[in-house]
């Protein structure tokens, strides 16, 4: 009976033991080498909001910012909750041209994006990101940082940890805030302020994020 009892004891959660967003987010980016990550909360039915509720470092929040403002790249489902992006690989290049050479620009290599919480209903996403390409792939990382981020979105974990950063990282709302003065001022939706957005940096020959402070910092001027 002894033996039974025990085996009835409920089992620790994955996440026990860490008490913060930095400390879950230090877990993945050890599990992954990789060397930083953001944690962006958005969901599907609200995608043209941004919010970085933490960023390991600035590198890490230029490519979340970077992925909110040009619309496209590695995108979690139901079905892949995980989506990995190299710089050298053929089939990435092809199929995301615009991120890919952005991201040799602030000097990423590799991306990953996972979902946080159940995939069909994910609060936002972890997205690691290395300098240099990875000598070899481990998936068991991939499938065990996968689980934490399912466990990250759970509740009550996601009260808790995400919720004890509920103010954004200084500085990330920047984007948002770029799209949105573009969107008021030309009467254009969000992905075609999107859209305006990138082809201004391409027009003055900066990155998109360069672009989006340029038309922050415009604003009180009659420059567009």
């Amino acid at each position: 009976m002894t033996g039974d009892a025990d085996d009835r004891q409920p089992r620790d959660h994955p996440l026990s033991g860490l008490e913060s967003l930095s400390q879950w987010v230090e877990v993945c980016v050890d599990l992954s080498s990789a060397d930083g990550a953001a944690v962006v909360a958005s969901t599907e039915r609200h995608d043209d909001r941004h919010r970085i509720l933490y960023a390991t470092d600035p590198t890490a929040e230029r490519v979340a910012d970077l992925l909110f403002v040009l619309g496209y790249g590695p995108r979690t489902t139901p079905t892949h909750p995980v989506q990995t992006v190299t710089t050298t690989d053929p089939d990435d290049r092809r199929t995301w041209p615009l991120l890919i050479d952005e991201l040799v620009a602030v000097g990423v290599h590799w991306l990953q994006v996972h979902a946080i919480g159940s995939p069909g209903s994910a609060l936002g996403t972890l997205q690691l990101y290395r300098r240099r390409r990875p000598p070899a792939r481990s998936l068991d990382a991939d499938t065990t940082v996968s689980a934490l981020a399912r466990a990250l979105g759970s509740e009550p974990v996601a009260d808790r940890v995400l919720g004890a950063s509920s103010e954004p990282v200084a500085g990330s709302d920047v984007v948002s805030v770029a799209i949105g003065v573009l969107a008021a001022r030309h009467g254009l939706s969000v992905p075609a302020a999107s859209a305006l957005l990138r082809a201004g940096a391409y027009a003055r020959e900066h990155s998109s994020l360069d672009e989006a402070q340029r038309v922050v910092e415009s604003l009180g001027d009659h420059e567009s």
